[in-house]
């Protein structure tokens, strides 16, 4: 051996074959007794039986421990409540039925065998594949580890029993119904399949009515639920067993790290690197679906990565209440929705005016995390008449500094807005104090009661068909807003809906305070705004090369 004790090829060569058959016995011995040792901690540790039953199949990535660790905590804490649910939200292709339903029957088995287990997936075929694979746990490792073995009867791949008790595991698909003796621990694997059947109220119906008629009767007293999904609707099963159920947890690993992120990861990042999809990754296929200029692909993204769906239709601001508007001249596609029948529509983009009544900005400026920054919200509008026009916007993780520096920029970018709304909380106030001899036109605003009731008074102006967002070809970044107003008040965030309605109140003010004096036009206005020429910006064929640095594209 070297010097660090190991083994050199030409140390090895120089041994006799008795040495080289006693050194053969020695790590033989010693790969028997890691062997033991992680035997002995699968018994007791889950994430370890995990990786110990899937060889090396499995990589114990810093989300799936984390996962199993929680699964372990659920299924051991008794809580004295008649059950308990935890839901388990991760994106698709990220490990989560590896993790769970194809490992965790055979070791809750294993830890209790007289306990039974119901499985129940999307249809037949993976009810069969998922017991199929328990099952295979069992035979191969179950009289090593727990000293357990399957009973001859019933022993399917689909109904097995643990032999000599009355333990066991049954599988179905989620409109096979359950019936026979109460389950201690029921999995519920991705009941949906696809958008389709997330989007149809009636299939969602169809779900909770199993929940409800089947799956909850078979619940032994402190029985504990587990629903593993990739979230699709807010009203899926999840969302109605969050909306509906005492005692229920939720862990949310979202593919892109947002605030006070579970496993500590810094924002933006990456869920699954240790499979390629890193930070890298995780940029190029997020723009995929963010760039989708319907908007339904920043929608797929939040519910099916993130784990925050929202309607197809929007909760306070319906997705078919916007209109948007396009550079003057120039030819761009309609942008499809779906209406409140469901129906597909297409929304064409009107010019751009020359000239508007009045201009401001609006800011959002709440700085909440440790390090300083989170997300600042500024936007610019413009009224003509009883229309509003939304024509740039700023979104980003700042800190002071660059809150500032942004300010500046975009007053600089749109010097015609000279109302500069700045709502009078968190950091605002030191933006204010800081600014206010250098920018003129700084207004501090106190918010009035609650968010919900600031964006319920602007609601009218959108529902009419007033206000209007750039097309999603000239600014992609419009996506994201229509989504954060369509999940409000039920999103993480809600920066882009506070300077928005803040935004709107003040057209609303200057039109005498009063919303139907404003959709009717009568208000005086603000002259004073931005007076200028479209025409002298784009040639006749449309071309932005005159006003790219105007729209910042």
């Amino acid at each position: 051996m070297d010097s660090t004790g190991k083994m050199t090829p030409s140390k090895l060569k120089k041994l006799s074959r008795k040495e080289k058959e006693e050194l053969l016995l020695l790590l033989m011995e010693k790969r028997r007794r890691q062997r033991l040792r992680k035997a002995e901690l699968a018994k007791k540790i889950y994430s370890d039986y995990v990786e110990y039953v899937n060889e090396d199949r499995w990589i114990p990535a810093r989300h799936l421990l984390y996962l199993c660790d929680k699964i372990q905590k659920f299924i051991e804490t008794d809580t004295g409540h008649p059950y308990d649910i935890l839901i388990l939200q991760m994106p698709p292709q990220h490990g989560k039925s590896m993790s769970t339903t194809e490992a965790l029957p055979s070791w809750y088995l294993g830890k209790w065998p007289h306990k039974r287990v119901i499985e129940i997936s999307y249809n037949e075929d993976f009810a069969q594949l998922f017991g199929r694979r328990n099952k295979a746990k069992i035979e191969q490792y179950g009289k090593d580890l727990f000293n357990i073995q399957l009973a001859k009867k019933p022993n399917s791949d689909t109904e097995f029993e643990i032999k000599g008790t009355s333990g066991g595991m049954i599988s179905r698909g989620v409109m096979s119904g359950v019936t026979g003796r109460p389950a201690n621990l029921i999995l519920i694997d991705d009941p949906i399949k696809n958008r389709q059947e997330a989007e149809s109220e009636t299939y969602r119906n169809r779900i909770w009515d199993e929940w409800q008629n089947s799956f909850k009767t078979r619940l032994a007293a402190g029985a504990k639920v587990i629903l593993i999904m990739t979230r699709w609707h807010e009203d899926d099963l999840a969302g109605r067993i969050i909306a509906n159920e005492k005692h229920v947890q939720i862990i949310n690993l979202p593919c892109e790290a947002e605030e006070d992120d579970p496993l500590g990861r810094k924002l933006g990042e990456a869920l699954f690197p240790e499979i390629g999809k890193g930070d890298a990754w995780l940029r190029e296929f997020k723009d995929s679906y963010i760039k989708d200029m319907n908007s339904g692909g920043v929608r797929a993204w939040l519910a099916l990565f993130q784990g925050r769906p929202s309607s197809m239709e929007g909760t306070l601001f319906k997705r078919y209440w916007w209109r948007y508007w396009k550079p003057k001249g120039m030819d761009l596609p309609p942008v499809t929705v779906k209406n409140q029948n469901g129906e597909l529509v297409n929304i064409s983009a009107i010019d751009l005016p020359a000239e508007f009544d009045m201009m401001l900005q609006s800011w959002d400026m709440t700085f909440k995390d440790s390090d300083g920054t989170d997300l600042v919200a500024g936007g610019v509008w413009a009224s003509k008449h009883a229309d509003i026009f939304y024509l740039d916007q700023v979104y980003e993780r700042m800190d002071f500094v660059a809150t500032i520096k942004a300010f500046l920029a975009l007053t600089q970018k749109w010097p015609e807005a000279l109302t500069k709304l700045v709502e009078d909380k968190a950091n605002g106030p030191a933006v204010i104090s800081m600014l206010k001899h250098r920018v003129g036109g700084i207004i501090p605003i106190e918010p009035e009661g609650t968010k919900i009731a600031r964006a319920s008074a602007v609601q009218p102006i959108v529902e009419s068909g007033n206000i209007y967002l750039p097309h999603p070809m000239i600014h992609p970044w419009v996506n994201a807003f229509i989504e954060q107003c369509a999940k409000f008040p039920n999103d993480i965030h809600d920066d882009l809906v506070d300077q928005f309605s803040q935004a709107l109140k003040r057209f609303m003010y200057a039109s005498g305070g009063d919303i139907n004096s404003f959709l009717a036009g009568t208000g005086s206005g603000n002259k004073a705004g931005r007076d200028f020429d479209f025409e002298s910006d784009y040639d006749e064929d449309g071309d932005l090369s005159q006003a790219a640095g105007f729209f910042g594209i």
